[in-house]
């Protein structure tokens, strides 16, 4: 049976039990294998520039060592995978670039809910890269860092941000800019009455298409 394999380019094994919580059911119905992995040499969370350029290469080594038929990178910064499809000849997918890219099939502009101001530039930074800014509502940091997603009153300030990406940016979809929010979904949709995307869900999809097209 072909494989997905799903790399967290952090190194908390929190993150990447989160990851596969939330796509448990959508896991079990897929004709291929998920394999998850968490690079240990990491940062506990990818926060900063220079944490995407250091993991960046870390997926390269990691990469070129699978023999996975497909590659899902699960950080929102989506850290190395224009290098990886260059270098690589399997589909290679960005968790970011994926919720996009779904977004766009289900409403007109999608807000963001990243977890701190400087994701907010590299996120801005990315959308102009793939030309589609323009989609965009909005993107508000909920003032979290990584560890902090598992914590008390995280699904409160969800809500409150994406209230304000909902009411004041036109907001018609939230994407999840996080790898591990992905458990706040279900909760924050029916809050908010919009479609909430997890990302990874978004990219292991994405994967899966890829694989059946090429088979």
């Amino acid at each position: 049976m072909q494989k997905i394999l799903v790399i967290n380019p952090n190194s908390s094994a929190n993150v990447t039990s989160s990851m596969q919580d939330s796509v448990a059911t959508m896991a079990r119905a897929l004709p291929f294998t998920l394999e998850w992995m968490t690079n240990s040499h990491g940062p506990s969370g990818i926060e900063t520039n220079a944490h995407v350029q250091a993991v960046a290469e870390q997926m390269a080594t990691i990469v070129q060592h699978t023999d996975a038929d497909a590659v899902v990178i699960g950080c929102f910064s989506d850290p190395g995978v224009s290098l990886l499809r260059e270098t690589y000849d399997r589909p290679t997918i960005g968790i970011a670039e994926a919720a996009y890219r779904y977004a766009m099939t289900q409403t007109h502009r999608f807000g963001v809910l990243s977890i701190v101001d400087a994701s907010v530039i590299r996120h801005r930074a990315h959308l102009q890269h793939l030309g589609i800014e323009q989609f965009m509502a909005g993107d508000r940091p909920l003032g979290l860092g990584v560890a902090e997603l598992a914590g008390a009153g995280v699904l409160e300030r969800l809500i409150t941000v994406g209230r304000r990406l909902r009411d004041i940016d036109g907001a018609g979809s939230i994407i999840l800019g996080c790898a591990g929010l992905g458990r706040y979904r279900l909760p924050l949709q029916a809050e908010l009455g919009l479609p909430v995307i997890d990302p990874v869900m978004a990219s292991i999809a994405q994967a899966t298409s890829a694989l059946l097209m090429s088979t």
